[in-house]
């Protein structure tokens, strides 16, 4: 195998998704490492402690405090026959990925230079013993720790010994360690995500940027925008929107709205109800399993959100967006909307799309050919401070009563998928106020 080498100074490889509704991201260096090298015990307890779950000060920094991403960790490799990796990596909102990577290279580096304390380490060693003790109880693994004997080389006795060796690191082992394995001098940060909305930001931080296609072939810069023809507007996107779906004439006469769709997540059928009335009130419950599992109610002045039971009160900004909404097609009200703007044309899927900016926390995509609404991406913000990016798609657009819904709708909420497949739409019937309270 052709031998692998760290760069020798630290860059970024970039890898355009424009789809991408987060970042993929992961600090990596190259390091050589058999299990038989006298390092192996203590690189583990190492990597323990900087970003071996959720106890690690990687997970602690991006996720606990400062809410970056549901989980960042790192990754200590060893291989007999070629280079193996150290690698540090987490997917994370597009807004933040270039804070991620500063924080990432920040805790690489404060590792090497300022020793863990001891309680860190003889907690690492309290899991790997937990650890070892549990996967003996396996008949597999006497079988596998023979095999390692044999195909990686090692000491008759490597296992025999297993604990004695974790137990004898020290402190100054794990320093040392670190220094020696740990380069985020000479890293590569491999970056796949959405250049439209983390390249401005990456380019900031004054670290070469390398680019690749999906295959990994070396390429160009990702086009950024296209320019948006002469005459085109907030209002020519919606009307055009508002006309490819049925007409003013038969849209004025749409009062309330009634769908039903279905998805199915690890074997588990999720059910969406969703009811509208105008001007501006919904009603939106998914259930499963027989039971609620949320609720989301607005009546036109008040509303509230329901998870598996806890009831929250919408805030002052959740209470004002919705009554700024006009339902059941929010497009009739973007044209006199001040917070609506027109940002740039992007590729969505391989189609041209028109991007419009509703407030700071919500993006909606239109097809230029179509007029079609293709994607809208939203920022929530969940317990304990988070930021949570919900994005829904709308596909398979068919008509009820002379007017198109889309009947397969893609929701991503954090890291969960769900497909929708709309089952029905009513329009002007059985919806009733009380639907709202």
């Amino acid at each position: 195998m052709p031998e692998v080498k760290n760069v020798s100074k630290t860059e970024i490889n970039f890898i355009d998704m424009p789809n991408a509704v987060q970042s993929n991201v992961a600090v990596v260096n190259v390091a050589h490492l058999k299990m038989g090298h006298p390092d192996y015990f203590a690189t583990r307890l190492a990597n323990k402690i900087f970003g071996g779950g959720s106890q690690g000060r990687l997970f602690q920094n991006l996720r606990e405090d400062k809410g970056y991403t549901y989980g960042a960790y790192s990754g200590f490799g060893s291989n007999e026959r070629t280079a193996t990796t150290f690698k540090s990596s987490a997917k994370v909102r597009n807004m933040v990925t270039d804070s991620s990577i500063v924080e990432i290279l920040k805790e690489s580096k404060l590792f090497k230079t300022n020793k863990v304390s001891e309680k860190e380490l003889q907690d690492a060693k309290a899991s790997y013993v937990g650890n070892f003790v549990m996967a003996l109880e396996s008949p597999a693994t006497a079988a596998n720790y023979a095999l390692d004997i044999v195909i990686k080389d090692l000491p008759e006795n490597f296992y025999e010994t297993y604990l004695q060796k974790i137990n004898a690191v020290t402190v100054d082992d794990i320093q040392r360690v670190a220094n020696t394995y740990f380069k985020p001098e000479n890293a590569r940060i491999i970056v796949v995500g959405k250049a439209l909305d983390v390249l401005p930001n990456l380019e900031k931080l004054s670290i070469p940027i390398k680019y690749f296609d999906k295959e990994v072939n070396s390429t160009s810069k990702p086009e950024m925008t296209r320019p948006i023809p002469d005459g085109v507007s907030v209002k020519t996107i919606t009307d055009k929107f508002l006309n490819a779906v049925g007409g003013m004439d038969k849209i004025s006469k749409v009062n309330s709205t009634f769908s039903v769709a279905e998805a199915t997540i690890q074997g588990i059928s999720l059910i969406m109800s969703s009811k509208s009335m105008a001007p501006n009130k919904t009603a939106v419950i998914i259930s499963g399993m027989g039971q609620v599992l949320s609720k989301s109610v607005f009546n036109g002045e008040t509303g509230y959100i329901e998870q598996q039971g806890l009831r929250t009160e919408m805030d002052e900004k959740q209470l004002e967006k919705s009554r700024s909404n006009v339902i059941p097609f929010p497009e009739l009200g973007f044209a006199n909307d001040p917070e609506v703007s027109l940002t740039q044309i992007e590729v969505i899927d391989g189609k041209d799309a028109y991007v419009l900016k509703k407030g700071d926390d919500t993006t909606i995509y239109y097809d230029v050919e179509t007029g079609l609404k293709l994607k809208m991406m939203a920022s929530v913000e969940a317990a304990g401070g988070q930021t949570i990016e919900q994005t829904f798609t709308f596909e398979d657009y068919k008509e009820i009563e002379g007017i198109l819904f889309p009947f397969k709708m893609g929701m991503t909420v954090g890291p969960q998928h769900f497909d929708f497949k709309v089952k029905e739409i009513r329009l002007n019937r059985d919806v009733v106020e009380s639907d709202f309270e």
